[in-house]
């Protein structure tokens, strides 16, 4: 079993040159590389050698390989490169062990040095590459030259159901040696352009490349490089010092963060999965809005709870949430896929409080929302309420006969409209400050209703539909909120039938937004709403909807009705 000895022998001398990393990327990494000597190395690029192949005359081979095998030969140099069909006279049966296809293989190699143009003693096991299923077992060899390995040539063994039924050689036993006596270190050859970069010398190895009817060989030295905090793997030509290869040596690989939640409340509702935009995940590049991120390096992307670049979602009770995502086909699927209540209100909350930020984002630039990661707190030790202290949103836990207040959405979109009211120098008025809360719940939802399944039963919180009159209907600050929230709800209900809903949310949202930055109060909101609704700078026109707008106000007592308007 002297063959099994050479093969262990040699494998710590070669391991440290083959098999090296490379960039795995699904789509091409965004470098920033601050020198031109590194931009010069990566333009070098990688190279991959792919050889064509052609099948062959059966009969040829015939007396070898059995009549029913095919073997395909290399277009260019004519070796041999595929051999299919019975190539082992009997399976290795169900207690096979890796030795035992190491042994077929060597002897397979040993019966065929000829057409593989390699000796035995030329190879060694990759063992990185070996496989050993139910149904199919890979074997595979590295080769050298003179004890240097050759990193585009392999030879690998392939079976089924312990049989061997495929030899794919690329063993290049018939590419000229490199002659070439003259020498350049790889640490001379990269400070020719790059003299301020990190070389730390990794060994030699030969590289094959294509002559006119072949190959030959070339001898490589191999550094690793690091500049410009990145790290490539170079090569360089020993004779004259040219740059052969450059590889980055980090891994790239796309990735999605995506959660449950309810669309807009727990009660009577089904999780669904929605990308989790803007999240914080270790390992990985800022997320965007559609919850996808670039990794970088060979540990999974995970969160440690759910934290964002705008707001940071904390539990009182229960457990952070954490997880590690999985590699699904090249792609991190870093799933939260959560289900237990006191998790889902992590989710549900960081989720749908992103969502009324994003909305606000598009009509609106305050400066709050771009520089502070409001901090939301989920799972409070008490129920039937939700709060804004000043700087953090509060939600509490179910019980008392009412729903966990992070998991509707409704509760959160009003809760921050008292960060945004508070924030951004307009609101000075406690209704008004209820209302836009409600509004903003609205436009989110569609719905007059504020706040399904705030009582377990489904129980709503208000309702903004009634038409609430000032000044008639003053008084506590939330019922008095309805004199404004109601105005937006006939508004939005008056222009969805004008426009459409889409067009009509949009209108809607846009006036609710931007009003707060200059009324007030609720009773200075119609002025400032035509003025957000007009489309020229003619005050002696209408703005597009005046007549919607009018209309609204004035059904709540904000506003004479005007003539002109049916």
């Amino acid at each position: 079993m002297a063959k099994k000895i050479i093969i262990q022998l040699s494998l710590a001398s070669v391991a440290t040159f083959c098999g090296g990393t490379a960039a795995s990327a699904f789509v091409a990494p965004q470098h920033s590389f601050t020198t031109n000597a590194i931009n010069q190395l990566m333009k070098k690029g990688e190279k991959t050698l792919r050889p064509n192949t052609v099948s062959v005359n059966k009969k040829s081979f015939n007396s070898r390989f059995g009549a029913g095998a095919t073997v395909e030969v290399d277009a260019r140099s004519g070796a041999v490169r595929l051999i299919t069909g019975d190539l082992s006279s009997a399976n290795q049966g169900k207690n096979f062990v890796a030795s035992d296809f190491v042994d077929v293989a060597t002897n397979w190699i040993a019966a065929h040095e000829d057409i593989l143009q390699v000796k035995l003693e030329d190879v060694v096991i990759n063992s990185d590459a070996t496989l050993m299923g139910d149904d199919v077992q890979f074997i595979s060899f590295k080769v050298l030259r003179d004890s240097t390995p050759v990193i585009d040539a392999a030879i690998n063994f392939r079976f089924k159901f312990g049989k061997l039924v495929q030899v794919m050689s690329s063993s290049f036993g018939e590419a000229l040696d490199d002659t070439r006596a003259d020498f350049v270190s790889a640490t001379d050859a990269i400070e020719r352009v790059a003299s301020a970069a990190s070389i730390q010398e990794r060994g030699q190895a030969f590289r094959v490349v294509t002559t006119a009817n072949g190959y030959k060989l070339v001898r490589v030295n191999i550094a690793l490089v690091s500049a410009d905090g990145e790290k490539l793997d170079v090569q360089t030509e020993a004779a004259n010092g040219e740059i052969f290869e450059v590889r980055d040596t980090r891994h790239y690989a796309s990735g999605k963060a995506h959660g449950a939640v309810y669309p807009r409340t727990y009660y009577q509702s089904t999780l669904v999965d929605v990308p989790l935009s803007e999240v914080t995940v270790t390992n990985a590049s800022a997320t965007a809005i559609d919850g996808s991120f670039t990794a970088t390096g060979a540990t999974a992307p995970s969160i440690a709870g759910l934290k964002g670049l705008r707001i940071n979602t904390k539990t009182s009770t229960g457990v952070l949430v954490a997880k590690t995502a999985v590699d699904s086909g090249g792609i991190w699927d870093l799933n939260v896929n959560v289900s237990a209540e006191k998790d889902v209100a992590q989710t549900h909350t960081y989720f749908h409080v992103n969502a009324i930020i994003q909305k606000a984002k598009r009509f609106i630039d305050v400066a709050w929302m771009k520089n502070v990661v409001v901090t939301a707190n989920v799972n409070l030790g008490q129920t039937c309420n939700a709060y804004w202290d000043g700087s953090t949103l509060n939600f509490f836990s179910a019980g008392g006969g009412c729903g966990n207040t992070g998991l509707i959405s409704d509760v959160m979109s009003h809760e921050w409209g008292h960060g945004l009211d508070a924030n951004s120098g307009g609101i000075a008025d406690g209704a008004y400050s209820e209302g836009f809360g409600d509004i903003l719940s609205m436009i989110m939802t569609n719905d007059s209703r504020l706040g399904p399944g705030f009582k377990t039963t489904g129980g709503i919180v208000r309702d903004m539909a009634p038409d609430k009159v000032y000044p008639a209907d003053q008084g506590e600050v939330h019922a008095e909120g309805l004199i404004i929230g109601g105005t937006f709800w006939d508004l939005l209900t008056s222009l969805t039938a004008k426009h459409g809903l889409a067009i009509a949310n949009e209108i809607v949202s846009g006036i609710a937004f931007k009003t707060i930055m200059t009324a007030p109060k609720y009773t200075d909101v119609y002025a400032a709403a035509l003025i957000v609704n007009d489309n020229d700078s003619d005050t002696t026109t209408r703005s597009p909807d005046f007549c919607e707008i009018n209309a609204a106000f004035a059904l709540h007592g904000l506003t004479p009705k005007s003539a002109d308007c049916p």
